[in-house]
């Protein structure tokens, strides 16, 4: 009788429960993959690279994030008595090479070369270098920390580290012939101080984009009974940052991180510190991929206001950038909306003012933002209002009565103890109540049975928000047929032709709360069961046996499963995408298809929720099968097998838990040339579109170094030769150039060794990816581009040391013209190849994927470089008064956060001077796009004319006219430099009279 809540979405279908990202509110299971995503993680260069050795009197500069390293021969620190490094060996650092790590910030750090050198290591943090007695932290081998060929052999330490403090880091081997190359990498362990960690140190927001980023947050703030978050989860924002923000208008202000963070975000709007201020709040906003929010309040001009950003739950983390808009257009509303009361749709609100005000006032999902107009308010609008049929509905009289009180639980069926059902016959007009409270409905099953070929039609008659299906008499159930739940209807009908054979009546309300017993005749319904008789005749395919013969180029074939029966064998576990092997009603087809790519698809085609397997015989092995396709409507179905030709395949076609219609669509796909690793296509710098739809699946599998916490699958593969063109490091990208959720990984060889990997970058639209190696010039490297689960089309760019076809302005010597006003950057296929700049009070040590602008003033006095008008990355700026590798060359100016995590630096500029701009990341992961702008002095340039006071070309009148309303003051007409408008001046003027010539 009573079945509960299937999900934790506000409106989700019953019928349906298996967790799937395209159903309403967080389902955890599936949608993990797109709320734990908080940044890339790039595997580090590990063979044939160029690393570096460094000593403690030149040791390399290091950040967060990797840095490059090989053994230095015969540097030995011995550090017995000092620190107890080895429990196995000897307390001495063999062939060392030293690194020196600036702290951006208070907090404790983990230096670590897991999974990241290829020889048995050792590691040692000093304060001073030069003072081994200094050291603070240290260690041989850390359980579960490899090295690359496997063994647990690698190292790390943790050790506290104060901002701007300069530590040390020796990496070296374990024993005096230990050596190779790798790379080490420093992270914080999530306590340093930043800015924006407490509303107390809330980060100044700007109208526009302001950069955030999360990972490291650890306040939680609980709204509960202040302010709804959302109908999903609990009214907690965890691991929050905060912005300052002056509203420098009065109106519609929006707050929005709506497609501009890569996990599931919060966000809420407070008057003060105090969260019993808050203002405004929001989960998840409409048409917001990965559950993205976005809200609105009525703002007021020169009013601070506090801002905070945070996550669905303490795995939601990550960089985004969260969006003010001043003067918004409001959102729609009652009565604006176009949506039909009547009709389900995908927003919230409906077109009638009275009709959408009952609704949303015992349904606040319906016109929340981050909710829909969905069947359930559809239901209740044919409940309440008028217009929508409420009160119209009359119950035929029953010859039957339920044998359930409302209430009770009597007839349950499958989703009883016992599987209880009510007999009834063909003919029967039954009287029954349902209900629905507390996340809980009432379902009823009624069983019958019918001695020959009969069309089954089922009348639901109901004031109430019910629904019926036509089911066999399997729990689980295969639904035949059911009335349309998203239109309110009375009555409700649902009807198919069935075979001889015993079957059973779903009633259901088709909501899960609100609809208590006592509502009183919305309580009640009448079923009404007739049949006739039907050609129940199975399809003539529905045995493997006597499978429907495709011709070998394919075709496209309808089809129908309605009277289809069930073949006995269930899908290989393989298959399991997490929701059974199970397949219902199924047909079968024969087919030997061409060379090449043979593909079986209902993508989109087919009324139901389909599976499709196919077999190298009717009791064989699996070749391939697949229940949900990504991008495929209706959860239909797609796979794709490599044909040799001359082999044939069982095809079978099926359903989830359902019935139908629908066309089936073989076709044979050529097969990429560069499919596998073998068939390898040269590429070069630049960029190079590739379709990876009809690939296959290659190997070699993914080390599981290369899990960025969504498993290792690499599909639908293809293969490049690239040979590098540099010494130094090489950028590989599909990052936002893809249609799909892609994988990269680099090798030495054909079956060689894993050089680097990336899924997800951050930053990268539709978990697109970016790949950093180490390579040099001259040699050869194997690159692969595949999916997470399915393919697609885009483009692959190379940049190699910056040149052919990556960033233009990589480096200074390549660097753009900038103008006064705004200039467009990315540093996407950027490379960290400038030095480290010099530690200042500005930004200190730290500056990677920087890109670079060359600017010649037309105006002498202060001017502003700034990416304050937007950036997709935590920016960094420096102003040079010539390249970093030529003579004499400075920073003048430069900046970290001036605007949130954006940038602005003032320097005073010579008119006619060179100054080159560098625009980097505060991180290693910092990659993307934005505007750098640019305002000027007020002085011009001396002009070759300087009598031109008008500066119109023309020496004459009206310049006469400037002087002498001068005249006898300082300034404008004061040619002669005297500090006086004079006689001298009016004498230069006159000798200049007519056009410039200058």
């Amino acid at each position: 009788m009573v079945q509960p809540y299937p999900g934790h979405g506000p409106h989700e279908s019953p019928e349906h429960t298996q967790d799937r990202c395209e159903m309403t509110g967080h389902t955890v299971s599936t949608c993990a993959r797109l709320a734990a995503i908080t940044a890339a993680i790039v595997l580090a260069p590990l063979v044939g690279q160029q690393a570096r050795a460094q000593t403690c009197a030149a040791p390399l500069t290091a950040s967060l994030g990797d840095t490059s390293i090989t053994t230095t021969a015969g540097t030995t620190i011995n550090l017995t008595g000092i620190c107890d490094i080895s429990a196995v060996g000897t307390d001495i650092i063999y062939n060392a090479t030293w690194v020196r790590f600036v702290a951006p910030a208070n907090g404790t750090y983990i230096a670590r070369t897991c999974g990241s050198v290829t020889f048995d290591s050792k590691i040692a943090v000093f304060t001073d270098c030069s003072n081994l007695a200094s050291v603070i932290a240290c260690n041989d081998d850390t359980a579960g920390c490899t090295i690359t060929t496997g063994q647990a052999w690698a190292s790390k330490v943790s050790f506290p580290a104060l901002a701007g403090t300069a530590y040390y880091i020796a990496i070296g081997g374990f024993g005096s012939t230990t050596a190779g190359v790798g790379s080490v990498n420093i992270a914080s362990d999530g306590s340093t101080e930043t800015g924006g960690s407490t509303c107390a140190t809330a980060l100044t927001a700007v109208s526009g984009l302001n950069a955030f980023n999360t990972v490291a947050s650890t306040e939680d703030i609980n709204l509960a009974g202040l302010c709804e978050l959302g109908s999903a989860g609990d009214d907690i924002m965890h691991r929050v940052r905060w912005f300052s923000y002056l509203a420098t208008s009065s109106g519609n202000l929006e707050l929005s991180t709506c497609g501009l963070a890569p996990f599931d975000t919060r966000i809420a709007v407070f008057a003060s510190c105090s969260t019993e201020s808050v203002i405004a709040c929001n989960d998840d906003s409409t048409g917001c991929e990965t559950f993205t929010s976005k809200l609105q309040f009525a703002a007021t001009a020169g009013t601070t206001y506090k801002i905070a950003v945070g996550g669905f739950d303490v795995t939601s983390a990550g960089a985004g950038q969260l969006q003010i808009t001043p003067n918004a257009p409001p959102p729609p509303a009652c009565g604006t909306s176009t949506n039909d009361c009547c009709i389900a749709a995908e927003t919230p609100f409906c077109s009638d003012s009275a009709c959408c005000s009952l609704v949303c006032n015992e349904d606040p999902y319906c016109c929340s933002s981050d909710g829909s107009w969905d069947a359930t308010c559809a239901v209740r609008a044919s409940l309440l209002c008028t217009s929508c049929g409420a009160g119209t509905c009359t119950l035929p009289s029953s010859n039957v009565t339920e044998a359930e009180p409302c209430g009770a639980d009597l007839n349950g069926g499958c989703n009883s103890e016992g599987t209880p059902v009510q007999t009834i016959a063909v003919g029967a007009r039954v009287s029954g109540t349902y209900w629905a409270d507390g996340d809980t409905r009432d379902t009823d099953f009624y069983q019958f049975t019918v001695a020959a070929g009969s069309t089954i039609t089922v009348e639901l008659y109901s004031k109430g928000p019910g629904r019926v299906f036509l089911v066999d008499d399997a729990c689980s159930p295969t639904v035949l047929a059911s009335s349309n739940p998203d239109a309110a209807s009375c009555p409700g009908t649902a009807t198919a032709c069935v075979a001889a054979g015993t079957y059973r009546l779903l009633v259901a309300t088709t909501v899960f709360s609100g609809f208590p017993c006592g509502t009183g005749e919305t309580n009640q319904y009448v079923l009404v069961l007739n049949a006739s008789p039907c050609d129940a005749t199975p399809p003539s395919n529905d045995e493997c046996a006597t499978a429907q013969v495709v011709p070998a180029l394919g075709a496209a074939l309808t089809f129908d499963t309605r009277l289809a029966t069930n073949s006995p064998q269930p899908m290989d576990p393989l298959c399991d995408e997490g929701t059974g092997t199970g397949i219902t009603r199924d047909v079968w087809y024969s087919w030997t298809p061409s060379a090449g790519v043979a593909r079986i698809t209902t993508c989109g085609t087919a009324s139901f929720d389909t599976r499709l397997a196919a077999y190298d015989n009717c009791d064989g092995s699996t070749l391939a099968c697949n229940d949900d396709y990504a991008g495929c409507d209706g959860f239909t179905s797609r796979i794709d097998i490599l044909s040799d030709g001359q082999t044939s395949m069982r095809v079978r076609l099926g359903g989830y838990d359902s019935t139908g219609t629908g066309t089936v669509t073989f076709t044979v796909v050529p097969q990429p040339a560069n499919d596998n690793c073998s068939g390898a296509l040269t590429i070069t710098n630049g960029s190079t579109e590739f379709n990876t739809d009809a690939a296959t699946d290659s190997d070699p599998p993914l080390d599981p170094l290369c899990d960025e916490g969504f498993g290792l699958p690499f599909v639908k593969d293809i293969w490049y030769r690239y040979v590098a063109t540099c010494n130094g490091q090489v950028v590989v990208s599909t990052c936002t150039s893809a249609t799909y959720d892609t994988r990269l990984a680099a090798y030495t060889v054909c079956g060689g060794t894993l050089i680097a990997c990336n899924d997800d970058s951050t930053g990268c639209s539709l978990l697109t990816s970016r790949m950093t190696m180490t390579v040099a010039s001259g040699t050869a490297y194997l690159i692969r581009v595949g999916g997470h689960a399915t393919g697609g089309t885009g483009t692959i760019n190379i940049s190699c040391g910056g040149s052919s076809g990556g960033t233009p302005n990589d480096t200074c010597a390549t660097a753009t013209v900038a103008n006064t006003g705004a200039n467009a950057f990315d540093n996407t296929l950027a490379v960290s190849n400038a030095p480290t700049a010099p530690s200042g009070a500005c930004i200190g040590d730290g500056f990677f994927n920087d890109v670079w602008f060359v600017f010649t003033p037309a105006f002498n006095g202060a001017a502003t470089f700034s990416t304050c008008a937007g950036a997709t990355f935590d920016t960094r700026l420096e102003l040079w008064t010539g390249c970093p590798e030529s003579s004499g060359a400075s920073v003048i100016a430069c900046n970290d956060d001036s605007c949130g995590n954006l940038s602005a630096m003032t320097a005073i500029l010579n008119c006619g001077g060179t100054y080159w701009v560098r625009i980097g990341s505060w991180g290693s992961a910092g990659f993307g796009s934005g505007t750098l702008s640019i305002t000027e002095g007020l002085v011009p340039c001396i002009s070759p004319c300087p009598a031109d006071l008008n500066f119109d070309g023309v020496v004459g009148g009206s310049d006469l006219g400037i002087m002498l309303g001068n005249w006898g003051l300082s300034g404008i007409g004061d040619l002669d430099h005297n500090g006086i408008v004079g006689g001298s001046d009016l004498a230069i003027l006159l000798g200049a009279w007519g056009n410039c010539t200058g």
